[in-house]
């Protein structure tokens, strides 16, 4: 893939460009990330509708594999998430 750049003197360093580009490039990584919606309330056995409760996200966190996965995903996603 070729990318034409504009010349940009003075706003980024080189190797804040490439970072730059990257983060531009895609925007929604976090719909990315998300392949089965449901799939972790299913693992921790929650009806749906209902939260996740946070000592049992943090169990399911400690976990390997994809399960692990989506639970640290998750707690990042919390974290991510305006406050009233």
């Amino acid at each position: 893939m070729v990318v034409k750049l504009k010349k940009l003197t003075g706003l980024f360093y080189p190797s804040q460009w490439a970072f730059f580009m990257a983060a531009k490039k895609d925007k929604k990584w976090i719909q990315k990330a998300i392949k089965k919606p449901g799939a972790l309330r299913k693992a921790a056995g929650v009806k749906a509708g209902e939260k996740i409760p946070a000592k049992k996200l943090t169990k399911l966190a400690k976990k390997k594999g994809v399960t692990g996965q989506r639970a640290r995903l998750a707690k990042t996603l919390g974290k991510m998430r305006k406050k009233k």
